[in-house]
């Protein structure tokens, strides 16, 4: 994600670093990232966000020792094996441009969503967190 401010210099954001993007009362955006980093922004200095899509995503299953997500790209059912992280935690599913489309609290090793008709296809950021762990990963939702 790039944030382009007026009469000022371009930031430039991984977003798999991202935590959270929040937009804040009395038109202000806030991007939280991952090392706890907060970012203020004042809307109307914000010339432009712009976000660069994946050109080409291999359609695999996304495998580490602590999240395993399938199928990948998902068009009904979304499935994650979630290991190394202390139960309860929080799952939460954003688009790629931030918004929060679902959290539960979630108390299994395995999480499934059987993925509402009005998501739209495209890459989305799957999470799972608790107070002193985290893991993000991608998966395209393709129907």
């Amino acid at each position: 994600m790039r944030v382009v401010i007026k009469n000022g210099p371009a930031r430039t954001y991984d977003v798999t670093n991202i935590r959270r993007i929040d937009y804040l009362e009395a038109g202000f955006m806030q991007v939280l990232l991952l090392s706890g980093t907060v970012e203020r922004f004042n809307l109307s200095e914000i010339n432009s966000i712009q976000y660069q899509m994946p050109t080409a995503v291999k359609p695999v299953e996304i495998q580490t020792s602590e999240v395993k997500i399938y199928p990948n790209p998902a068009s009904g059912m979304l499935t994650a094996e979630i290991s190394g992280i202390q139960q309860p935690y929080q799952v939460s599913i954003y688009q790629i441009s931030g918004q929060m489309m679902y959290s539960k609290e979630v108390n299994d090793d395995i999480w499934r969503l059987d993925i509402p008709l009005n998501w739209q296809n495209g890459t989305y950021v799957f999470r799972a967190f608790n107070s002193n762990q985290e893991v993000s990963r991608l998966f395209l939702i393709h129907r």
